[in-house]
């Protein structure tokens, strides 16, 4: 009988395709296996792709954060994203690294990770009037902050325009220079930051953060600091009744190591401490802010 059932099935899969195998397609990974080369994808050529990328060193900390890799291989991993067309996972890793390194500086990128110069910290420090350390502090936060554009197109040309003010006054009887210029070596002269500008941005101080600092030192080289105070309580007293933040801690005149040590006093994360930072700033409970700091800084 054996025989005979062969023949029957042979008879039916005859002429169809009922009894033929289908080649099982492979699997594309979603991602490529440590070490495997896929088209151009090599560790050299994704090593390269990652150095001609706008990707940093920076970048590769956090990766290498998140995964556990060493540095190499964290460069091999973007190489790869930008390789296989994605960078929106690659992107969604480096935010939240970016939202740890609020809470632990192991994971912060460090200053010379950053590829900006120590005669570029020198610069804004002499900006904001502030020592080195806490310029490089503050870059590091912005790059925290995933707003690097910040420090490139603003940061750097505002310190630089006012490096070249003060050397232009040393070379005229008075300080004679261009208006414009001399209103905003007033602003940075003067008792205001960048907070106090950026709030008054909108208002008939200007539309831009630069026209708001030039008629702040405007007001200011005239000791017509009267008018800014006002302007400044308006535009406090609204943004206080509506529970907005007009600032970013970066823009106080704050550190990052009183932001731990008021975190500390507070007894919350330091996230929680520059959100109470900016809020007590910008609202005119600066007074407030100042006593927490003096008892944050007892022995």
């Amino acid at each position: 009988m054996r025989p005979v059932k062969l023949l029957v099935v042979l008879a039916l899969c005859f002429g169809t395709t009922a009894c033929k195998k289908k080649p099982v397609e492979a699997a594309v990974p979603t991602q490529p296996e440590r070490g495997t080369t896929y088209g151009d994808t090599s560790e050299a050529a994704q090593l390269e792709l990652f150095f001609n990328s706008d990707y940093t060193l920076c970048d590769a900390h956090f990766v290498s954060k998140t995964f556990g890799f060493d540095l190499n291989d964290a460069k091999v991993y973007i190489g790869q994203k930008i390789a296989w067309g994605t960078t929106d996972i690659l992107e969604g890793d480096l935010q939240r690294a970016r939202q740890r390194g609020w809470d632990d500086r192991t994971w912060r990128c460090q200053f010379y990770q950053t590829g900006y110069t120590y005669d570029d910290a020198l610069l804004l420090a002499q900006w904001w009037q502030v020592d080195v350390s806490d310029a490089k502090v503050r870059i590091e936060d912005k790059i925290l902050s995933d707003n690097e554009w910040t420090i490139r197109n603003q940061w750097l040309p505002e310190a630089n325009a006012y490096a070249g003010n003060l050397a232009g006054s040393e070379g005229h009887e008075g300080g004679e220079y261009d208006g414009a210029d001399a209103d905003l070596a007033a602003f940075f002269d003067s008792d205001y930051d960048a907070c106090h500008a950026h709030m008054l941005v909108g208002t008939y101080f200007g539309d831009t953060l630069s026209e708001s600092k030039q008629l702040i030192g405007y007001k200011a080289g005239n000791g017509w600091t009267g008018i800014v105070d006002s302007a400044l309580a308006d535009v406090r007293a609204t943004h206080q009744a509506n529970g907005t933040v007009p600032c970013q801690f970066y823009q106080t005149p704050y550190t990052y190591d009183d932001a731990e040590a008021l975190a500390a006093l507070w007894g919350t994360s330091l996230s929680d401490a520059k959100a109470r930072v900016e809020s007590k700033y910008a609202w005119g409970n600066e007074r407030m802010l100042v006593g927490d700091l003096e008892q944050a800084r007892v022995p």
